[in-house]
């Protein structure tokens, strides 16, 4: 399934309930949210190492409606692994002018509805919002994130693709150095 192509709620949800066992589901939950902390704690080496280098993917489409699609049209970010690698370097070091002084962020995600698409790979969902405060002025985001994630024989999860689809991004985003 295509990044950010979501089949039909109610039977997502099914799925969900079918396919999965409540410690199963706890530990993605539990995963998005440390996924989360990392990107508030700056902890983006870390963050780095979430993804699976191989397939990484990070994608903020524009406005016009819900793409589906990477190949639709113009993204405000559409990342592989070595982007992203450019991307935490330029965070962590200094030189990032349009992170001087460095945000300081602080997210919320709604309870993820996952769902597996394989036998080893998983879509989770879930609702955000984000406060970002930089230079003595504070910035709110809010959206929907998808990620399709991958689940190895070692139980190790890691993510493979990312999208998030802000709402109201056709009234015009700011600055979004820092990571969605």
């Amino acid at each position: 399934m295509a990044i950010g192509a979501h089949p039909d709620p109610v039977q997502f949800a099914d799925n969900r309930r079918l396919s999965m066992t409540e410690p199963e589901y706890g530990r993605f939950y539990e995963y998005l949210l440390v996924e989360a902390e990392m990107l508030d704690g700056h902890h983006y080496d870390a963050w780095l190492a979430l993804w699976d280098p191989a397939e990484a993917r990070y994608w903020v489409p524009t406005a016009g409606g819900d793409p589906v699609s990477t190949t639709e049209g113009v993204s405000l970010i559409l990342d592989d692994h070595a982007r992203l690698e450019e991307r935490v370097y330029r965070l962590l070091h200094e030189g990032a002018h349009s992170q001087e002084p460095r945000s300081e962020t602080a997210r919320v995600l709604g309870a993820p509805t996952i769902c597996r698409l394989t036998d080893d790979r998983y879509e989770a969902r879930t609702v955000f919002t984000l406060a970002e405060v930089r230079r003595q002025r504070q910035t709110m985001y809010a959206g929907r994130i998808a990620y399709v994630l991958s689940r190895d024989a070692d139980e190790q999860i890691r993510i493979l693709e990312k999208s998030v689809h802000l709402i109201g991004r056709e009234l015009g985003i700011g600055n979004l150095t820092f990571i969605l």
